[in-house]
């Protein structure tokens, strides 16, 4: 009886560790793709902004860019009306 308790112990624990382990690489990707700003990344996020912008005729803004992209800025992707309008082959 002890050894299957020994097992279980250590079994627990070394799930333990590992599920620590996998959060830990998880949220700390979260935080990096997030910083991480890429011109491939920047424009699919152009893209899903300037889709829901096109919704509301660009009058309305979806959302505060800098909020979404902050790295897109730093690398001069910033949606406007004409560059969304070529992303969305709009006249």
């Amino acid at each position: 009886m002890e050894a299957v308790a020994v097992h279980t112990l250590f079994l627990i624990a070394v799930t333990v560790i590992f599920m620590f382990f996998a959060l830990a690489i998880f949220f700390g990707w979260l935080q990096i793709s997030d910083k991480v700003a890429t011109p491939t990344i920047c424009n699919s996020k152009l893209l899903s902004y300037c889709t829901e912008w096109s919704h509301t005729d660009y009058m309305k803004v979806p959302y505060d860019w800098s909020d979404k992209a902050p790295g897109c800025v730093k690398i001069d992707i910033i949606p406007d009306m004409d560059r969304c309008k070529v992303l969305l082959q709009q006249k």
